[in-house]
């Protein structure tokens, strides 16, 4: 997150706008139930980027990924 922009919108309701980075960081997977408070994680706990590895996981056909997600290697 790069800032919180309050405004007031047309019918005078306050807002706030989240501006974001438009870069995105691909992280390894791991099964986990959902969870709402992601943003809350410590740096521990949060799953690592994956970095260069990302590549090759985006080019792998999505059967393929979702498989290895499934079995907890991806």
């Amino acid at each position: 997150m790069l800032d919180l922009d309050p405004f007031t919108d047309a019918e005078g309701t306050r807002r706030c706008r989240i501006v974001l980075s438009p870069e995105v960081v691909d992280v390894s997977s791991r099964p986990r139930k959902m969870f709402q408070g992601w943003r809350y994680l410590t740096a521990e706990e949060a799953p690592p980027d994956l970095g260069e590895a990302a590549a090759a996981v985006a080019e792998m056909p999505e059967r393929m990924r979702r498989e290895l997600v499934g079995l907890g290697l991806l």
